[in-house]
């Protein structure tokens, strides 16, 4: 697991040629949120499937938003977006949440 500033990600299943990812994200804006992004590159891997978001862009150069007609995330809470990609796991790199960087 990493951690960097109100999100954290790990390698929540692995086989051969496939692996999902997990980001558990902290609303830290003060206010509820009613649309996030998640974005990052995912060298080697082809990210294909999410739960918890809409995938918007896949491949190895990912966008993630929140699913159209979703409720708002309160102060405070955490959400989780998991993905599933073939290839294999490597960290998010560049990752950015609404533009600011994760922090790892």
């Amino acid at each position: 697991m990493v951690r960097g500033e109100g999100i954290t990600y790990q390698v929540v299943q692995q086989d051969p040629g496939y692996f999902e990812g997990e980001f558990a994200v902290t609303n830290r804006t003060g206010r509820p949120l009613t649309n996030w992004r998640i974005t990052f590159d995912a060298p080697g891997a082809n990210v294909k499937n999410i739960w918890g978001g809409r995938l918007v862009r896949g491949g190895s150069t990912v966008e993630i938003q929140n699913a159209e007609g979703a409720r708002p995330i309160p102060v405070g809470a955490t959400w989780e977006v998991r993905f599933g990609a073939e290839g294999t796991p490597s960290g998010p790199e560049n990752c950015r949440v609404n533009g600011s960087p994760c922090g790892f």
